[in-house]
């Protein structure tokens, strides 16, 4: 009996023995090896840590003195979200009160004129659209002290002739009718009926000097003049003039048809960096499709149940303008926009939250000189978010700047201290303007003003004002940098945008 207690009592001490030191074994792997025994709430825990980590920290580069927090939305906006910056009837008296137009000269008065492109006269005079094209441009072009080279190369001595000659001057007609029709997409006008890349630099790729501004999908202009080789239409476009490829555009039949394909009573608009058109089963001019951020879409009002072979269930139904089959008039193709995109039905409310956020839709991107690459520049960037809660702004960043409705205060001598003191009383989602850049005002942190803004190049605080840093992008900074004169971008601000000012 004596044996057979010693036997059981020796088994347990055993199993005790096993037991604790797989225990001990557990937390020695545990140690070396945390995620083996990781419960599921643990396990999430650290998911959501890894990507807290890569979202903010672990590989996202920004401007010197830009803390990764600094990079969102929401860092921008905690105190004053919802405060107006314009409510809809001052957006609309903005745009009453300042149409859009283009100046010329007269031959005979040397005065400049204003032509508004939403009442024009039933006829325009020879002089006044040789004035706009401005063939002396070439001339600048050819006289330039700088060597002007063409998709990089010098160009043949009769380059410039075949241009002039493009233009077609001596087949202006004493008279011209205008004509209105609808860009069909996204493109960048230029100041010459050439498709070629105009640059100082043989090696820039960036920077093309025969882009004279961007049109915006859907949007309406007017067209004065026709290349002699037949595949471009001078256009009027708001607050510039250029050319455009003329497979790029639909006719309309009548100002009145234009009038209301681009003044659409119920519409819906592209709040989104960028809005891709699904791709059809079926034939369509618009399938795959980009739309920037401020393209406007005529709503349908009675959405049919199918549209394209598919069932139009969970999608807002549009009317996209594109041309007749085999023709160049004006036509319209149903499109569906699924709810889930970044969509609004009609203009936003322009509240301080709501700019900083749309501003922030196009963080990182690339900067697109006059619309290029599908992207945009300073004022391009600013037209389209402003063009979210209905602004129609001229393209030029001094036009811009120069708007008194928008508030226009002139900063130009004022001391940094000054300026620093009067940015602190201001919303973020204002306007500041510096010669040549455009940008939206972030706000003020730890006695710093920050803004965001698309840009080509900048000087880095503490480098040599020869050291170029090319950016060419969308970024978030202080106002610490420097420009070629030795100023910081705080220094040269010479217009806020307050209309509290």
């Amino acid at each position: 009996m004596k044996t057979k207690m010693k036997i059981l009592l020796l088994c347990v001490l055993f199993c005790l023995a096993v037991f604790a030191a797989g225990i001990l074994t557990g937390k020695a792997f545990t140690k070396t090896s945390p995620s083996a025994f990781t419960d599921t709430k643990n396990e999430t825990s650290l998911q959501n840590q890894t990507k807290t980590e890569y979202t903010d920290y672990s590989f996202i580069k920004a401007a010197p003195g830009i803390k990764p927090d600094m990079l969102s939305a929401s860092y921008w906006t905690r105190s004053n979200k919802t405060d107006l910056l314009f409510t809809m009837k001052e957006i609309s008296e903005f745009n009453l009160n300042n149409p859009l137009f283009v100046e010329y000269t007269t031959n005979t008065s040397g005065f400049k004129r204003k032509l508004f492109m939403q009442n024009l006269p039933e006829f325009i005079g020879k002089d006044i659209i040789v004035n706009l094209i401005n063939p002396d441009q070439i001339k600048d072009f050819e006289n330039n002290k700088e060597s002007i080279y063409i998709n990089g190369i010098v160009p043949a001595k009769n380059y410039w002739d075949f241009v002039k000659a493009n233009l077609n001057l001596n087949n202006v007609p004493d008279s011209v009718i205008p004509r209105y029709a609808v860009c069909l997409q996204q493109q960048v006008g230029k100041i010459f009926p050439v498709d070629d890349f105009a640059s100082t630099d043989p090696d820039e790729f960036f920077i093309n000097d025969f882009i004279s501004a961007e049109i915006m999908p859907f949007a309406g202009v007017v067209i004065l003049h026709e290349s002699a080789d037949g595949k471009w239409y001078y256009v009027l476009n708001g607050s510039y003039c250029c050319w455009v490829k003329k497979d790029t555009l639909a006719v309309c039949s009548n100002k009145e048809e234009w009038l209301a394909a681009c003044s659409p009573y119920n519409f819906l608009i592209v709040t989104g960096n960028k809005l891709v058109l699904d791709e059809t089963a079926l034939p369509a001019q618009t399938s795959g499709m980009i739309l920037p951020m401020g393209t406007k879409m005529r709503l349908t009002e009675s959405p049919s149940e199918n549209v394209g072979g598919r069932s139009s269930w969970g999608c807002y139904c549009v009317e996209i303008p594109c041309r007749k089959p085999g023709g160049n008039e004006l036509d319209w193709e149903q499109v569906l926009i699924p709810v889930s995109e970044d969509v609004h039905v009609g203009y936003l409310p322009m509240t301080s939250g709501s700019v900083i956020e749309q501003a922030f839709k196009t963080l990182g991107h690339v900067y697109g000189y006059g619309g290029s690459l599908s992207s945009n520049d300073c004022s391009g960037t600013v037209n389209q978010i402003y063009a979210c809660y209905g602004f129609e702004l001229p393209r030029n960043a001094r036009a811009i700047a120069e708007l008194a409705d928008l508030g226009k205060f002139n900063s130009t001598f004022m001391t940094t201290g000054k300026k620093k003191d009067l940015m602190k009383k201001m919303l973020p989602g204002v306007l500041l303007y510096m010669d040549g850049h455009l940008m939206i005002y972030l706000g003020t942190d730890a006695g710093k003003p920050y803004v965001i803004s698309s840009c080509a190049t900048c000087i880095l605080p503490g480098h040599k004002l020869s050291d170029i840093y090319k950016a060419y992008c969308v970024f978030v900074c202080d106002m610490d940098m420097l420009r070629k004169n030795g100023n910081t971008w705080l220094k040269d601000i010479s217009f806020i945008l307050w209309k509290e000012f």
